[in-house]
């Protein structure tokens, strides 16, 4: 491998694939590699938009690549600027409240997600060189953005915005096998859920989480502030500016009034959706007050149980996605559809 990492995702990607992204990349990297999208590499690797999308996210966790953000001319698709990661995400610039200007137009513009697209640049030079003259051309622009890559995206937004890394799923992991104790009292206990799912939610990207919030007359388990808006619908919508989770790390189904606790919460804040994280699933009155609460105030009360955390940290669902799903069967009254049931074609 001319990264070495790469040698050791083998169990992620198959081994094909990895190979030819190594060589492309260290390749790349000769020439300052900028400006990589998911697109390109799916072009280039004749792979699919998803895996190369991973690739990519992977290759940034190993500090190999650096994202930046590329706002696009919605006028004539010229780059008017590239904004680093850490600008775009500054709490105090919000990219998509301000007119951009375009030297080839000559004009200010409004921007959308539709015209705001993730890519990468190489940080990181390759372990073993490359023939410079096997390289591929560096051509930043030549077919290198397609929609697919900008924030319009929901599944690329998804990944850019909750991509844990490997250590991170591991800890999850150990963190979701000491559920069961053993504890010396109901307080270790109850702490054990609260810090898994804080950790968890964590991982969001600009997502903010404490349990030390209290209200004149509750304790809130963990409350969540969501640093992201979006305007294309998706889970970030319902999940801002703010949502509350309450956890019971009980092995018996929830009682109803933790449900009634919850919801008087969301509805008597500027939260959407509160979460009652359990061991066990809620029981059917939970879920037809719950689409009935909905139905009355708009508030969307879900339940997370043991079967989501292995759907979440054993199957690595992505959790905005996952969140998206749970939110649909309170809204839709569907609450015997299961996740698989949108996902038949993913392969």
């Amino acid at each position: 491998m001319y990264y070495k990492i790469f040698s050791k995702t083998t169990h992620k990607f198959e081994s094909d694939i990895i190979n030819k992204f190594d060589l492309w990349l260290a390749s790349l990297a000769e020439k300052g590699g900028r400006n990589i999208t998911a697109s390109r590499v799916a072009s280039e690797l004749n792979i699919d938009f998803s895996t190369a999308s991973d690739l990519l996210v992977f290759s940034e966790q190993q500090e190999i690549l650096n994202r930046v953000y590329i706002i696009r001319c919605p006028e004539c698709d010229f780059i008017i600027e590239r904004i680093p990661e850490n600008v775009f995400f500054d709490p105090d610039t919000n990219i998509l409240d301000k007119k951009h200007f375009c030297n080839s137009c000559g004009e200010y513009y409004n921007v959308d997600e539709e015209d705001v697209y993730i890519a990468y640049d190489i940080a990181k030079r390759p372990d073993k060189a490359v023939d410079i003259n096997e390289t591929p051309q560096n051509e930043e622009n030549k077919g290198n953005f397609t929609q697919a890559d900008s924030l319009a995206n929901i599944e690329h937004l998804y990944k850019i915005f909750f991509a844990p890394s490997e250590s991170a799923y591991n800890e999850l992991l150990s963190m979701m096998q000491r559920l069961d104790g053993p504890f010396e009292n109901t307080t270790e206990q109850g702490h054990a859920l609260d810090s898994l799912v804080m950790k968890l939610i964590g991982n969001i990207k600009n997502s903010l989480c404490s349990t030390d919030i209290k209200t004149t007359t509750n304790q809130i388990d963990c409350s969540a502030i969501i640093g992201i808006s979006t305007l294309f619908p998706s889970v970030l919508r319902e999940l801002e500016p703010s949502f509350i989770i309450e956890c019971k790390n009980e092995k018996t189904k929830p009682a109803i009034g933790y449900f009634s606790k919850l919801s008087d919460l969301v509805i008597n804040s500027d939260s959407k959706v509160g979460i009652l994280w359990t061991r066990k699933k809620a029981t059917k009155s939970f879920f037809e007050k719950s689409y009935h609460t909905y139905l009355k105030s708009e508030a969307i009360i879900i339940n997370m149980f043991d079967d989501d955390l292995h759907e979440l940290l054993v199957k690595r669902t992505n959790l905005l996605d996952y969140l998206s799903f749970k939110i649909f069967q309170v809204t839709h009254n569907s609450f015997d559809s299961n996740f698989e049931m949108f996902h038949k074609n993913d392969e």
